[in-house]
């Protein structure tokens, strides 16, 4: 796996063939949206190396995809302990912390993540049935919560429920 100490400080491609494959399948992912795309191509005509477009396609895609907030960072470039304990994990089970999607990654894999970030509102109100009384109608309020279909959310690893007193 990559040396993430190397990586913070934008050192060597040191990049293992897991870390690698995994990078480009976000560029590949990431660059289906045509903006992403141009900001690629933009980046490269700049001079960046691959490697830097692949880290910007990452970045992007596991931000999007674990819905983060901002002050949060993703496992490819963990700023914080969050994230660098996904990090970890991801390892342990022998996956990149490059992965596009990390926690449908982890799911193929049969195993949830102690260590993601915060699921999204929705998938805690879908998971715990609250939000109308019944589970069709937390369904349904969590869907309009997040503009996704509640039943497509995924598995729910870790809930952070805010206290509503």
């Amino acid at each position: 796996m990559l040396d993430r100490s190397t990586h913070r400080d934008g050192g060597g491609d040191n990049l293992s063939p897991v870390d690698r494959r995994a990078l480009k399948r976000c560029v590949e992912v990431a660059s289906r949206d045509p903006m992403r795309r141009e900001q690629f191509a933009a980046m490269a005509d700049d001079g960046r190396t691959w490697l830097e477009v692949a880290l910007s396609a990452c970045f992007a895609w596991q931000t999007e995809t674990l819905r983060l907030k901002p002050w949060e960072s993703p496992p490819c470039t963990p700023r914080d302990d969050a994230a660098e304990a996904f990090a970890d994990e991801l390892a342990e089970a022998g996956l990149s912390a490059f992965e596009p999607d990390p926690m449908a990654a982890l799911a193929k894999l049969g195993r949830a993540s102690a260590a993601a970030p915060t699921a999204c509102v929705c998938a805690a109100v879908w998971a715990t049935g609250r939000g109308g009384g019944h589970r069709g109608a937390a369904k349904a309020w969590a869907g309009f919560l997040c503009g996704h279909n509640a039943d497509t959310t995924g598995v729910v690893v870790r809930l952070q429920l805010a206290d509503t007193r």
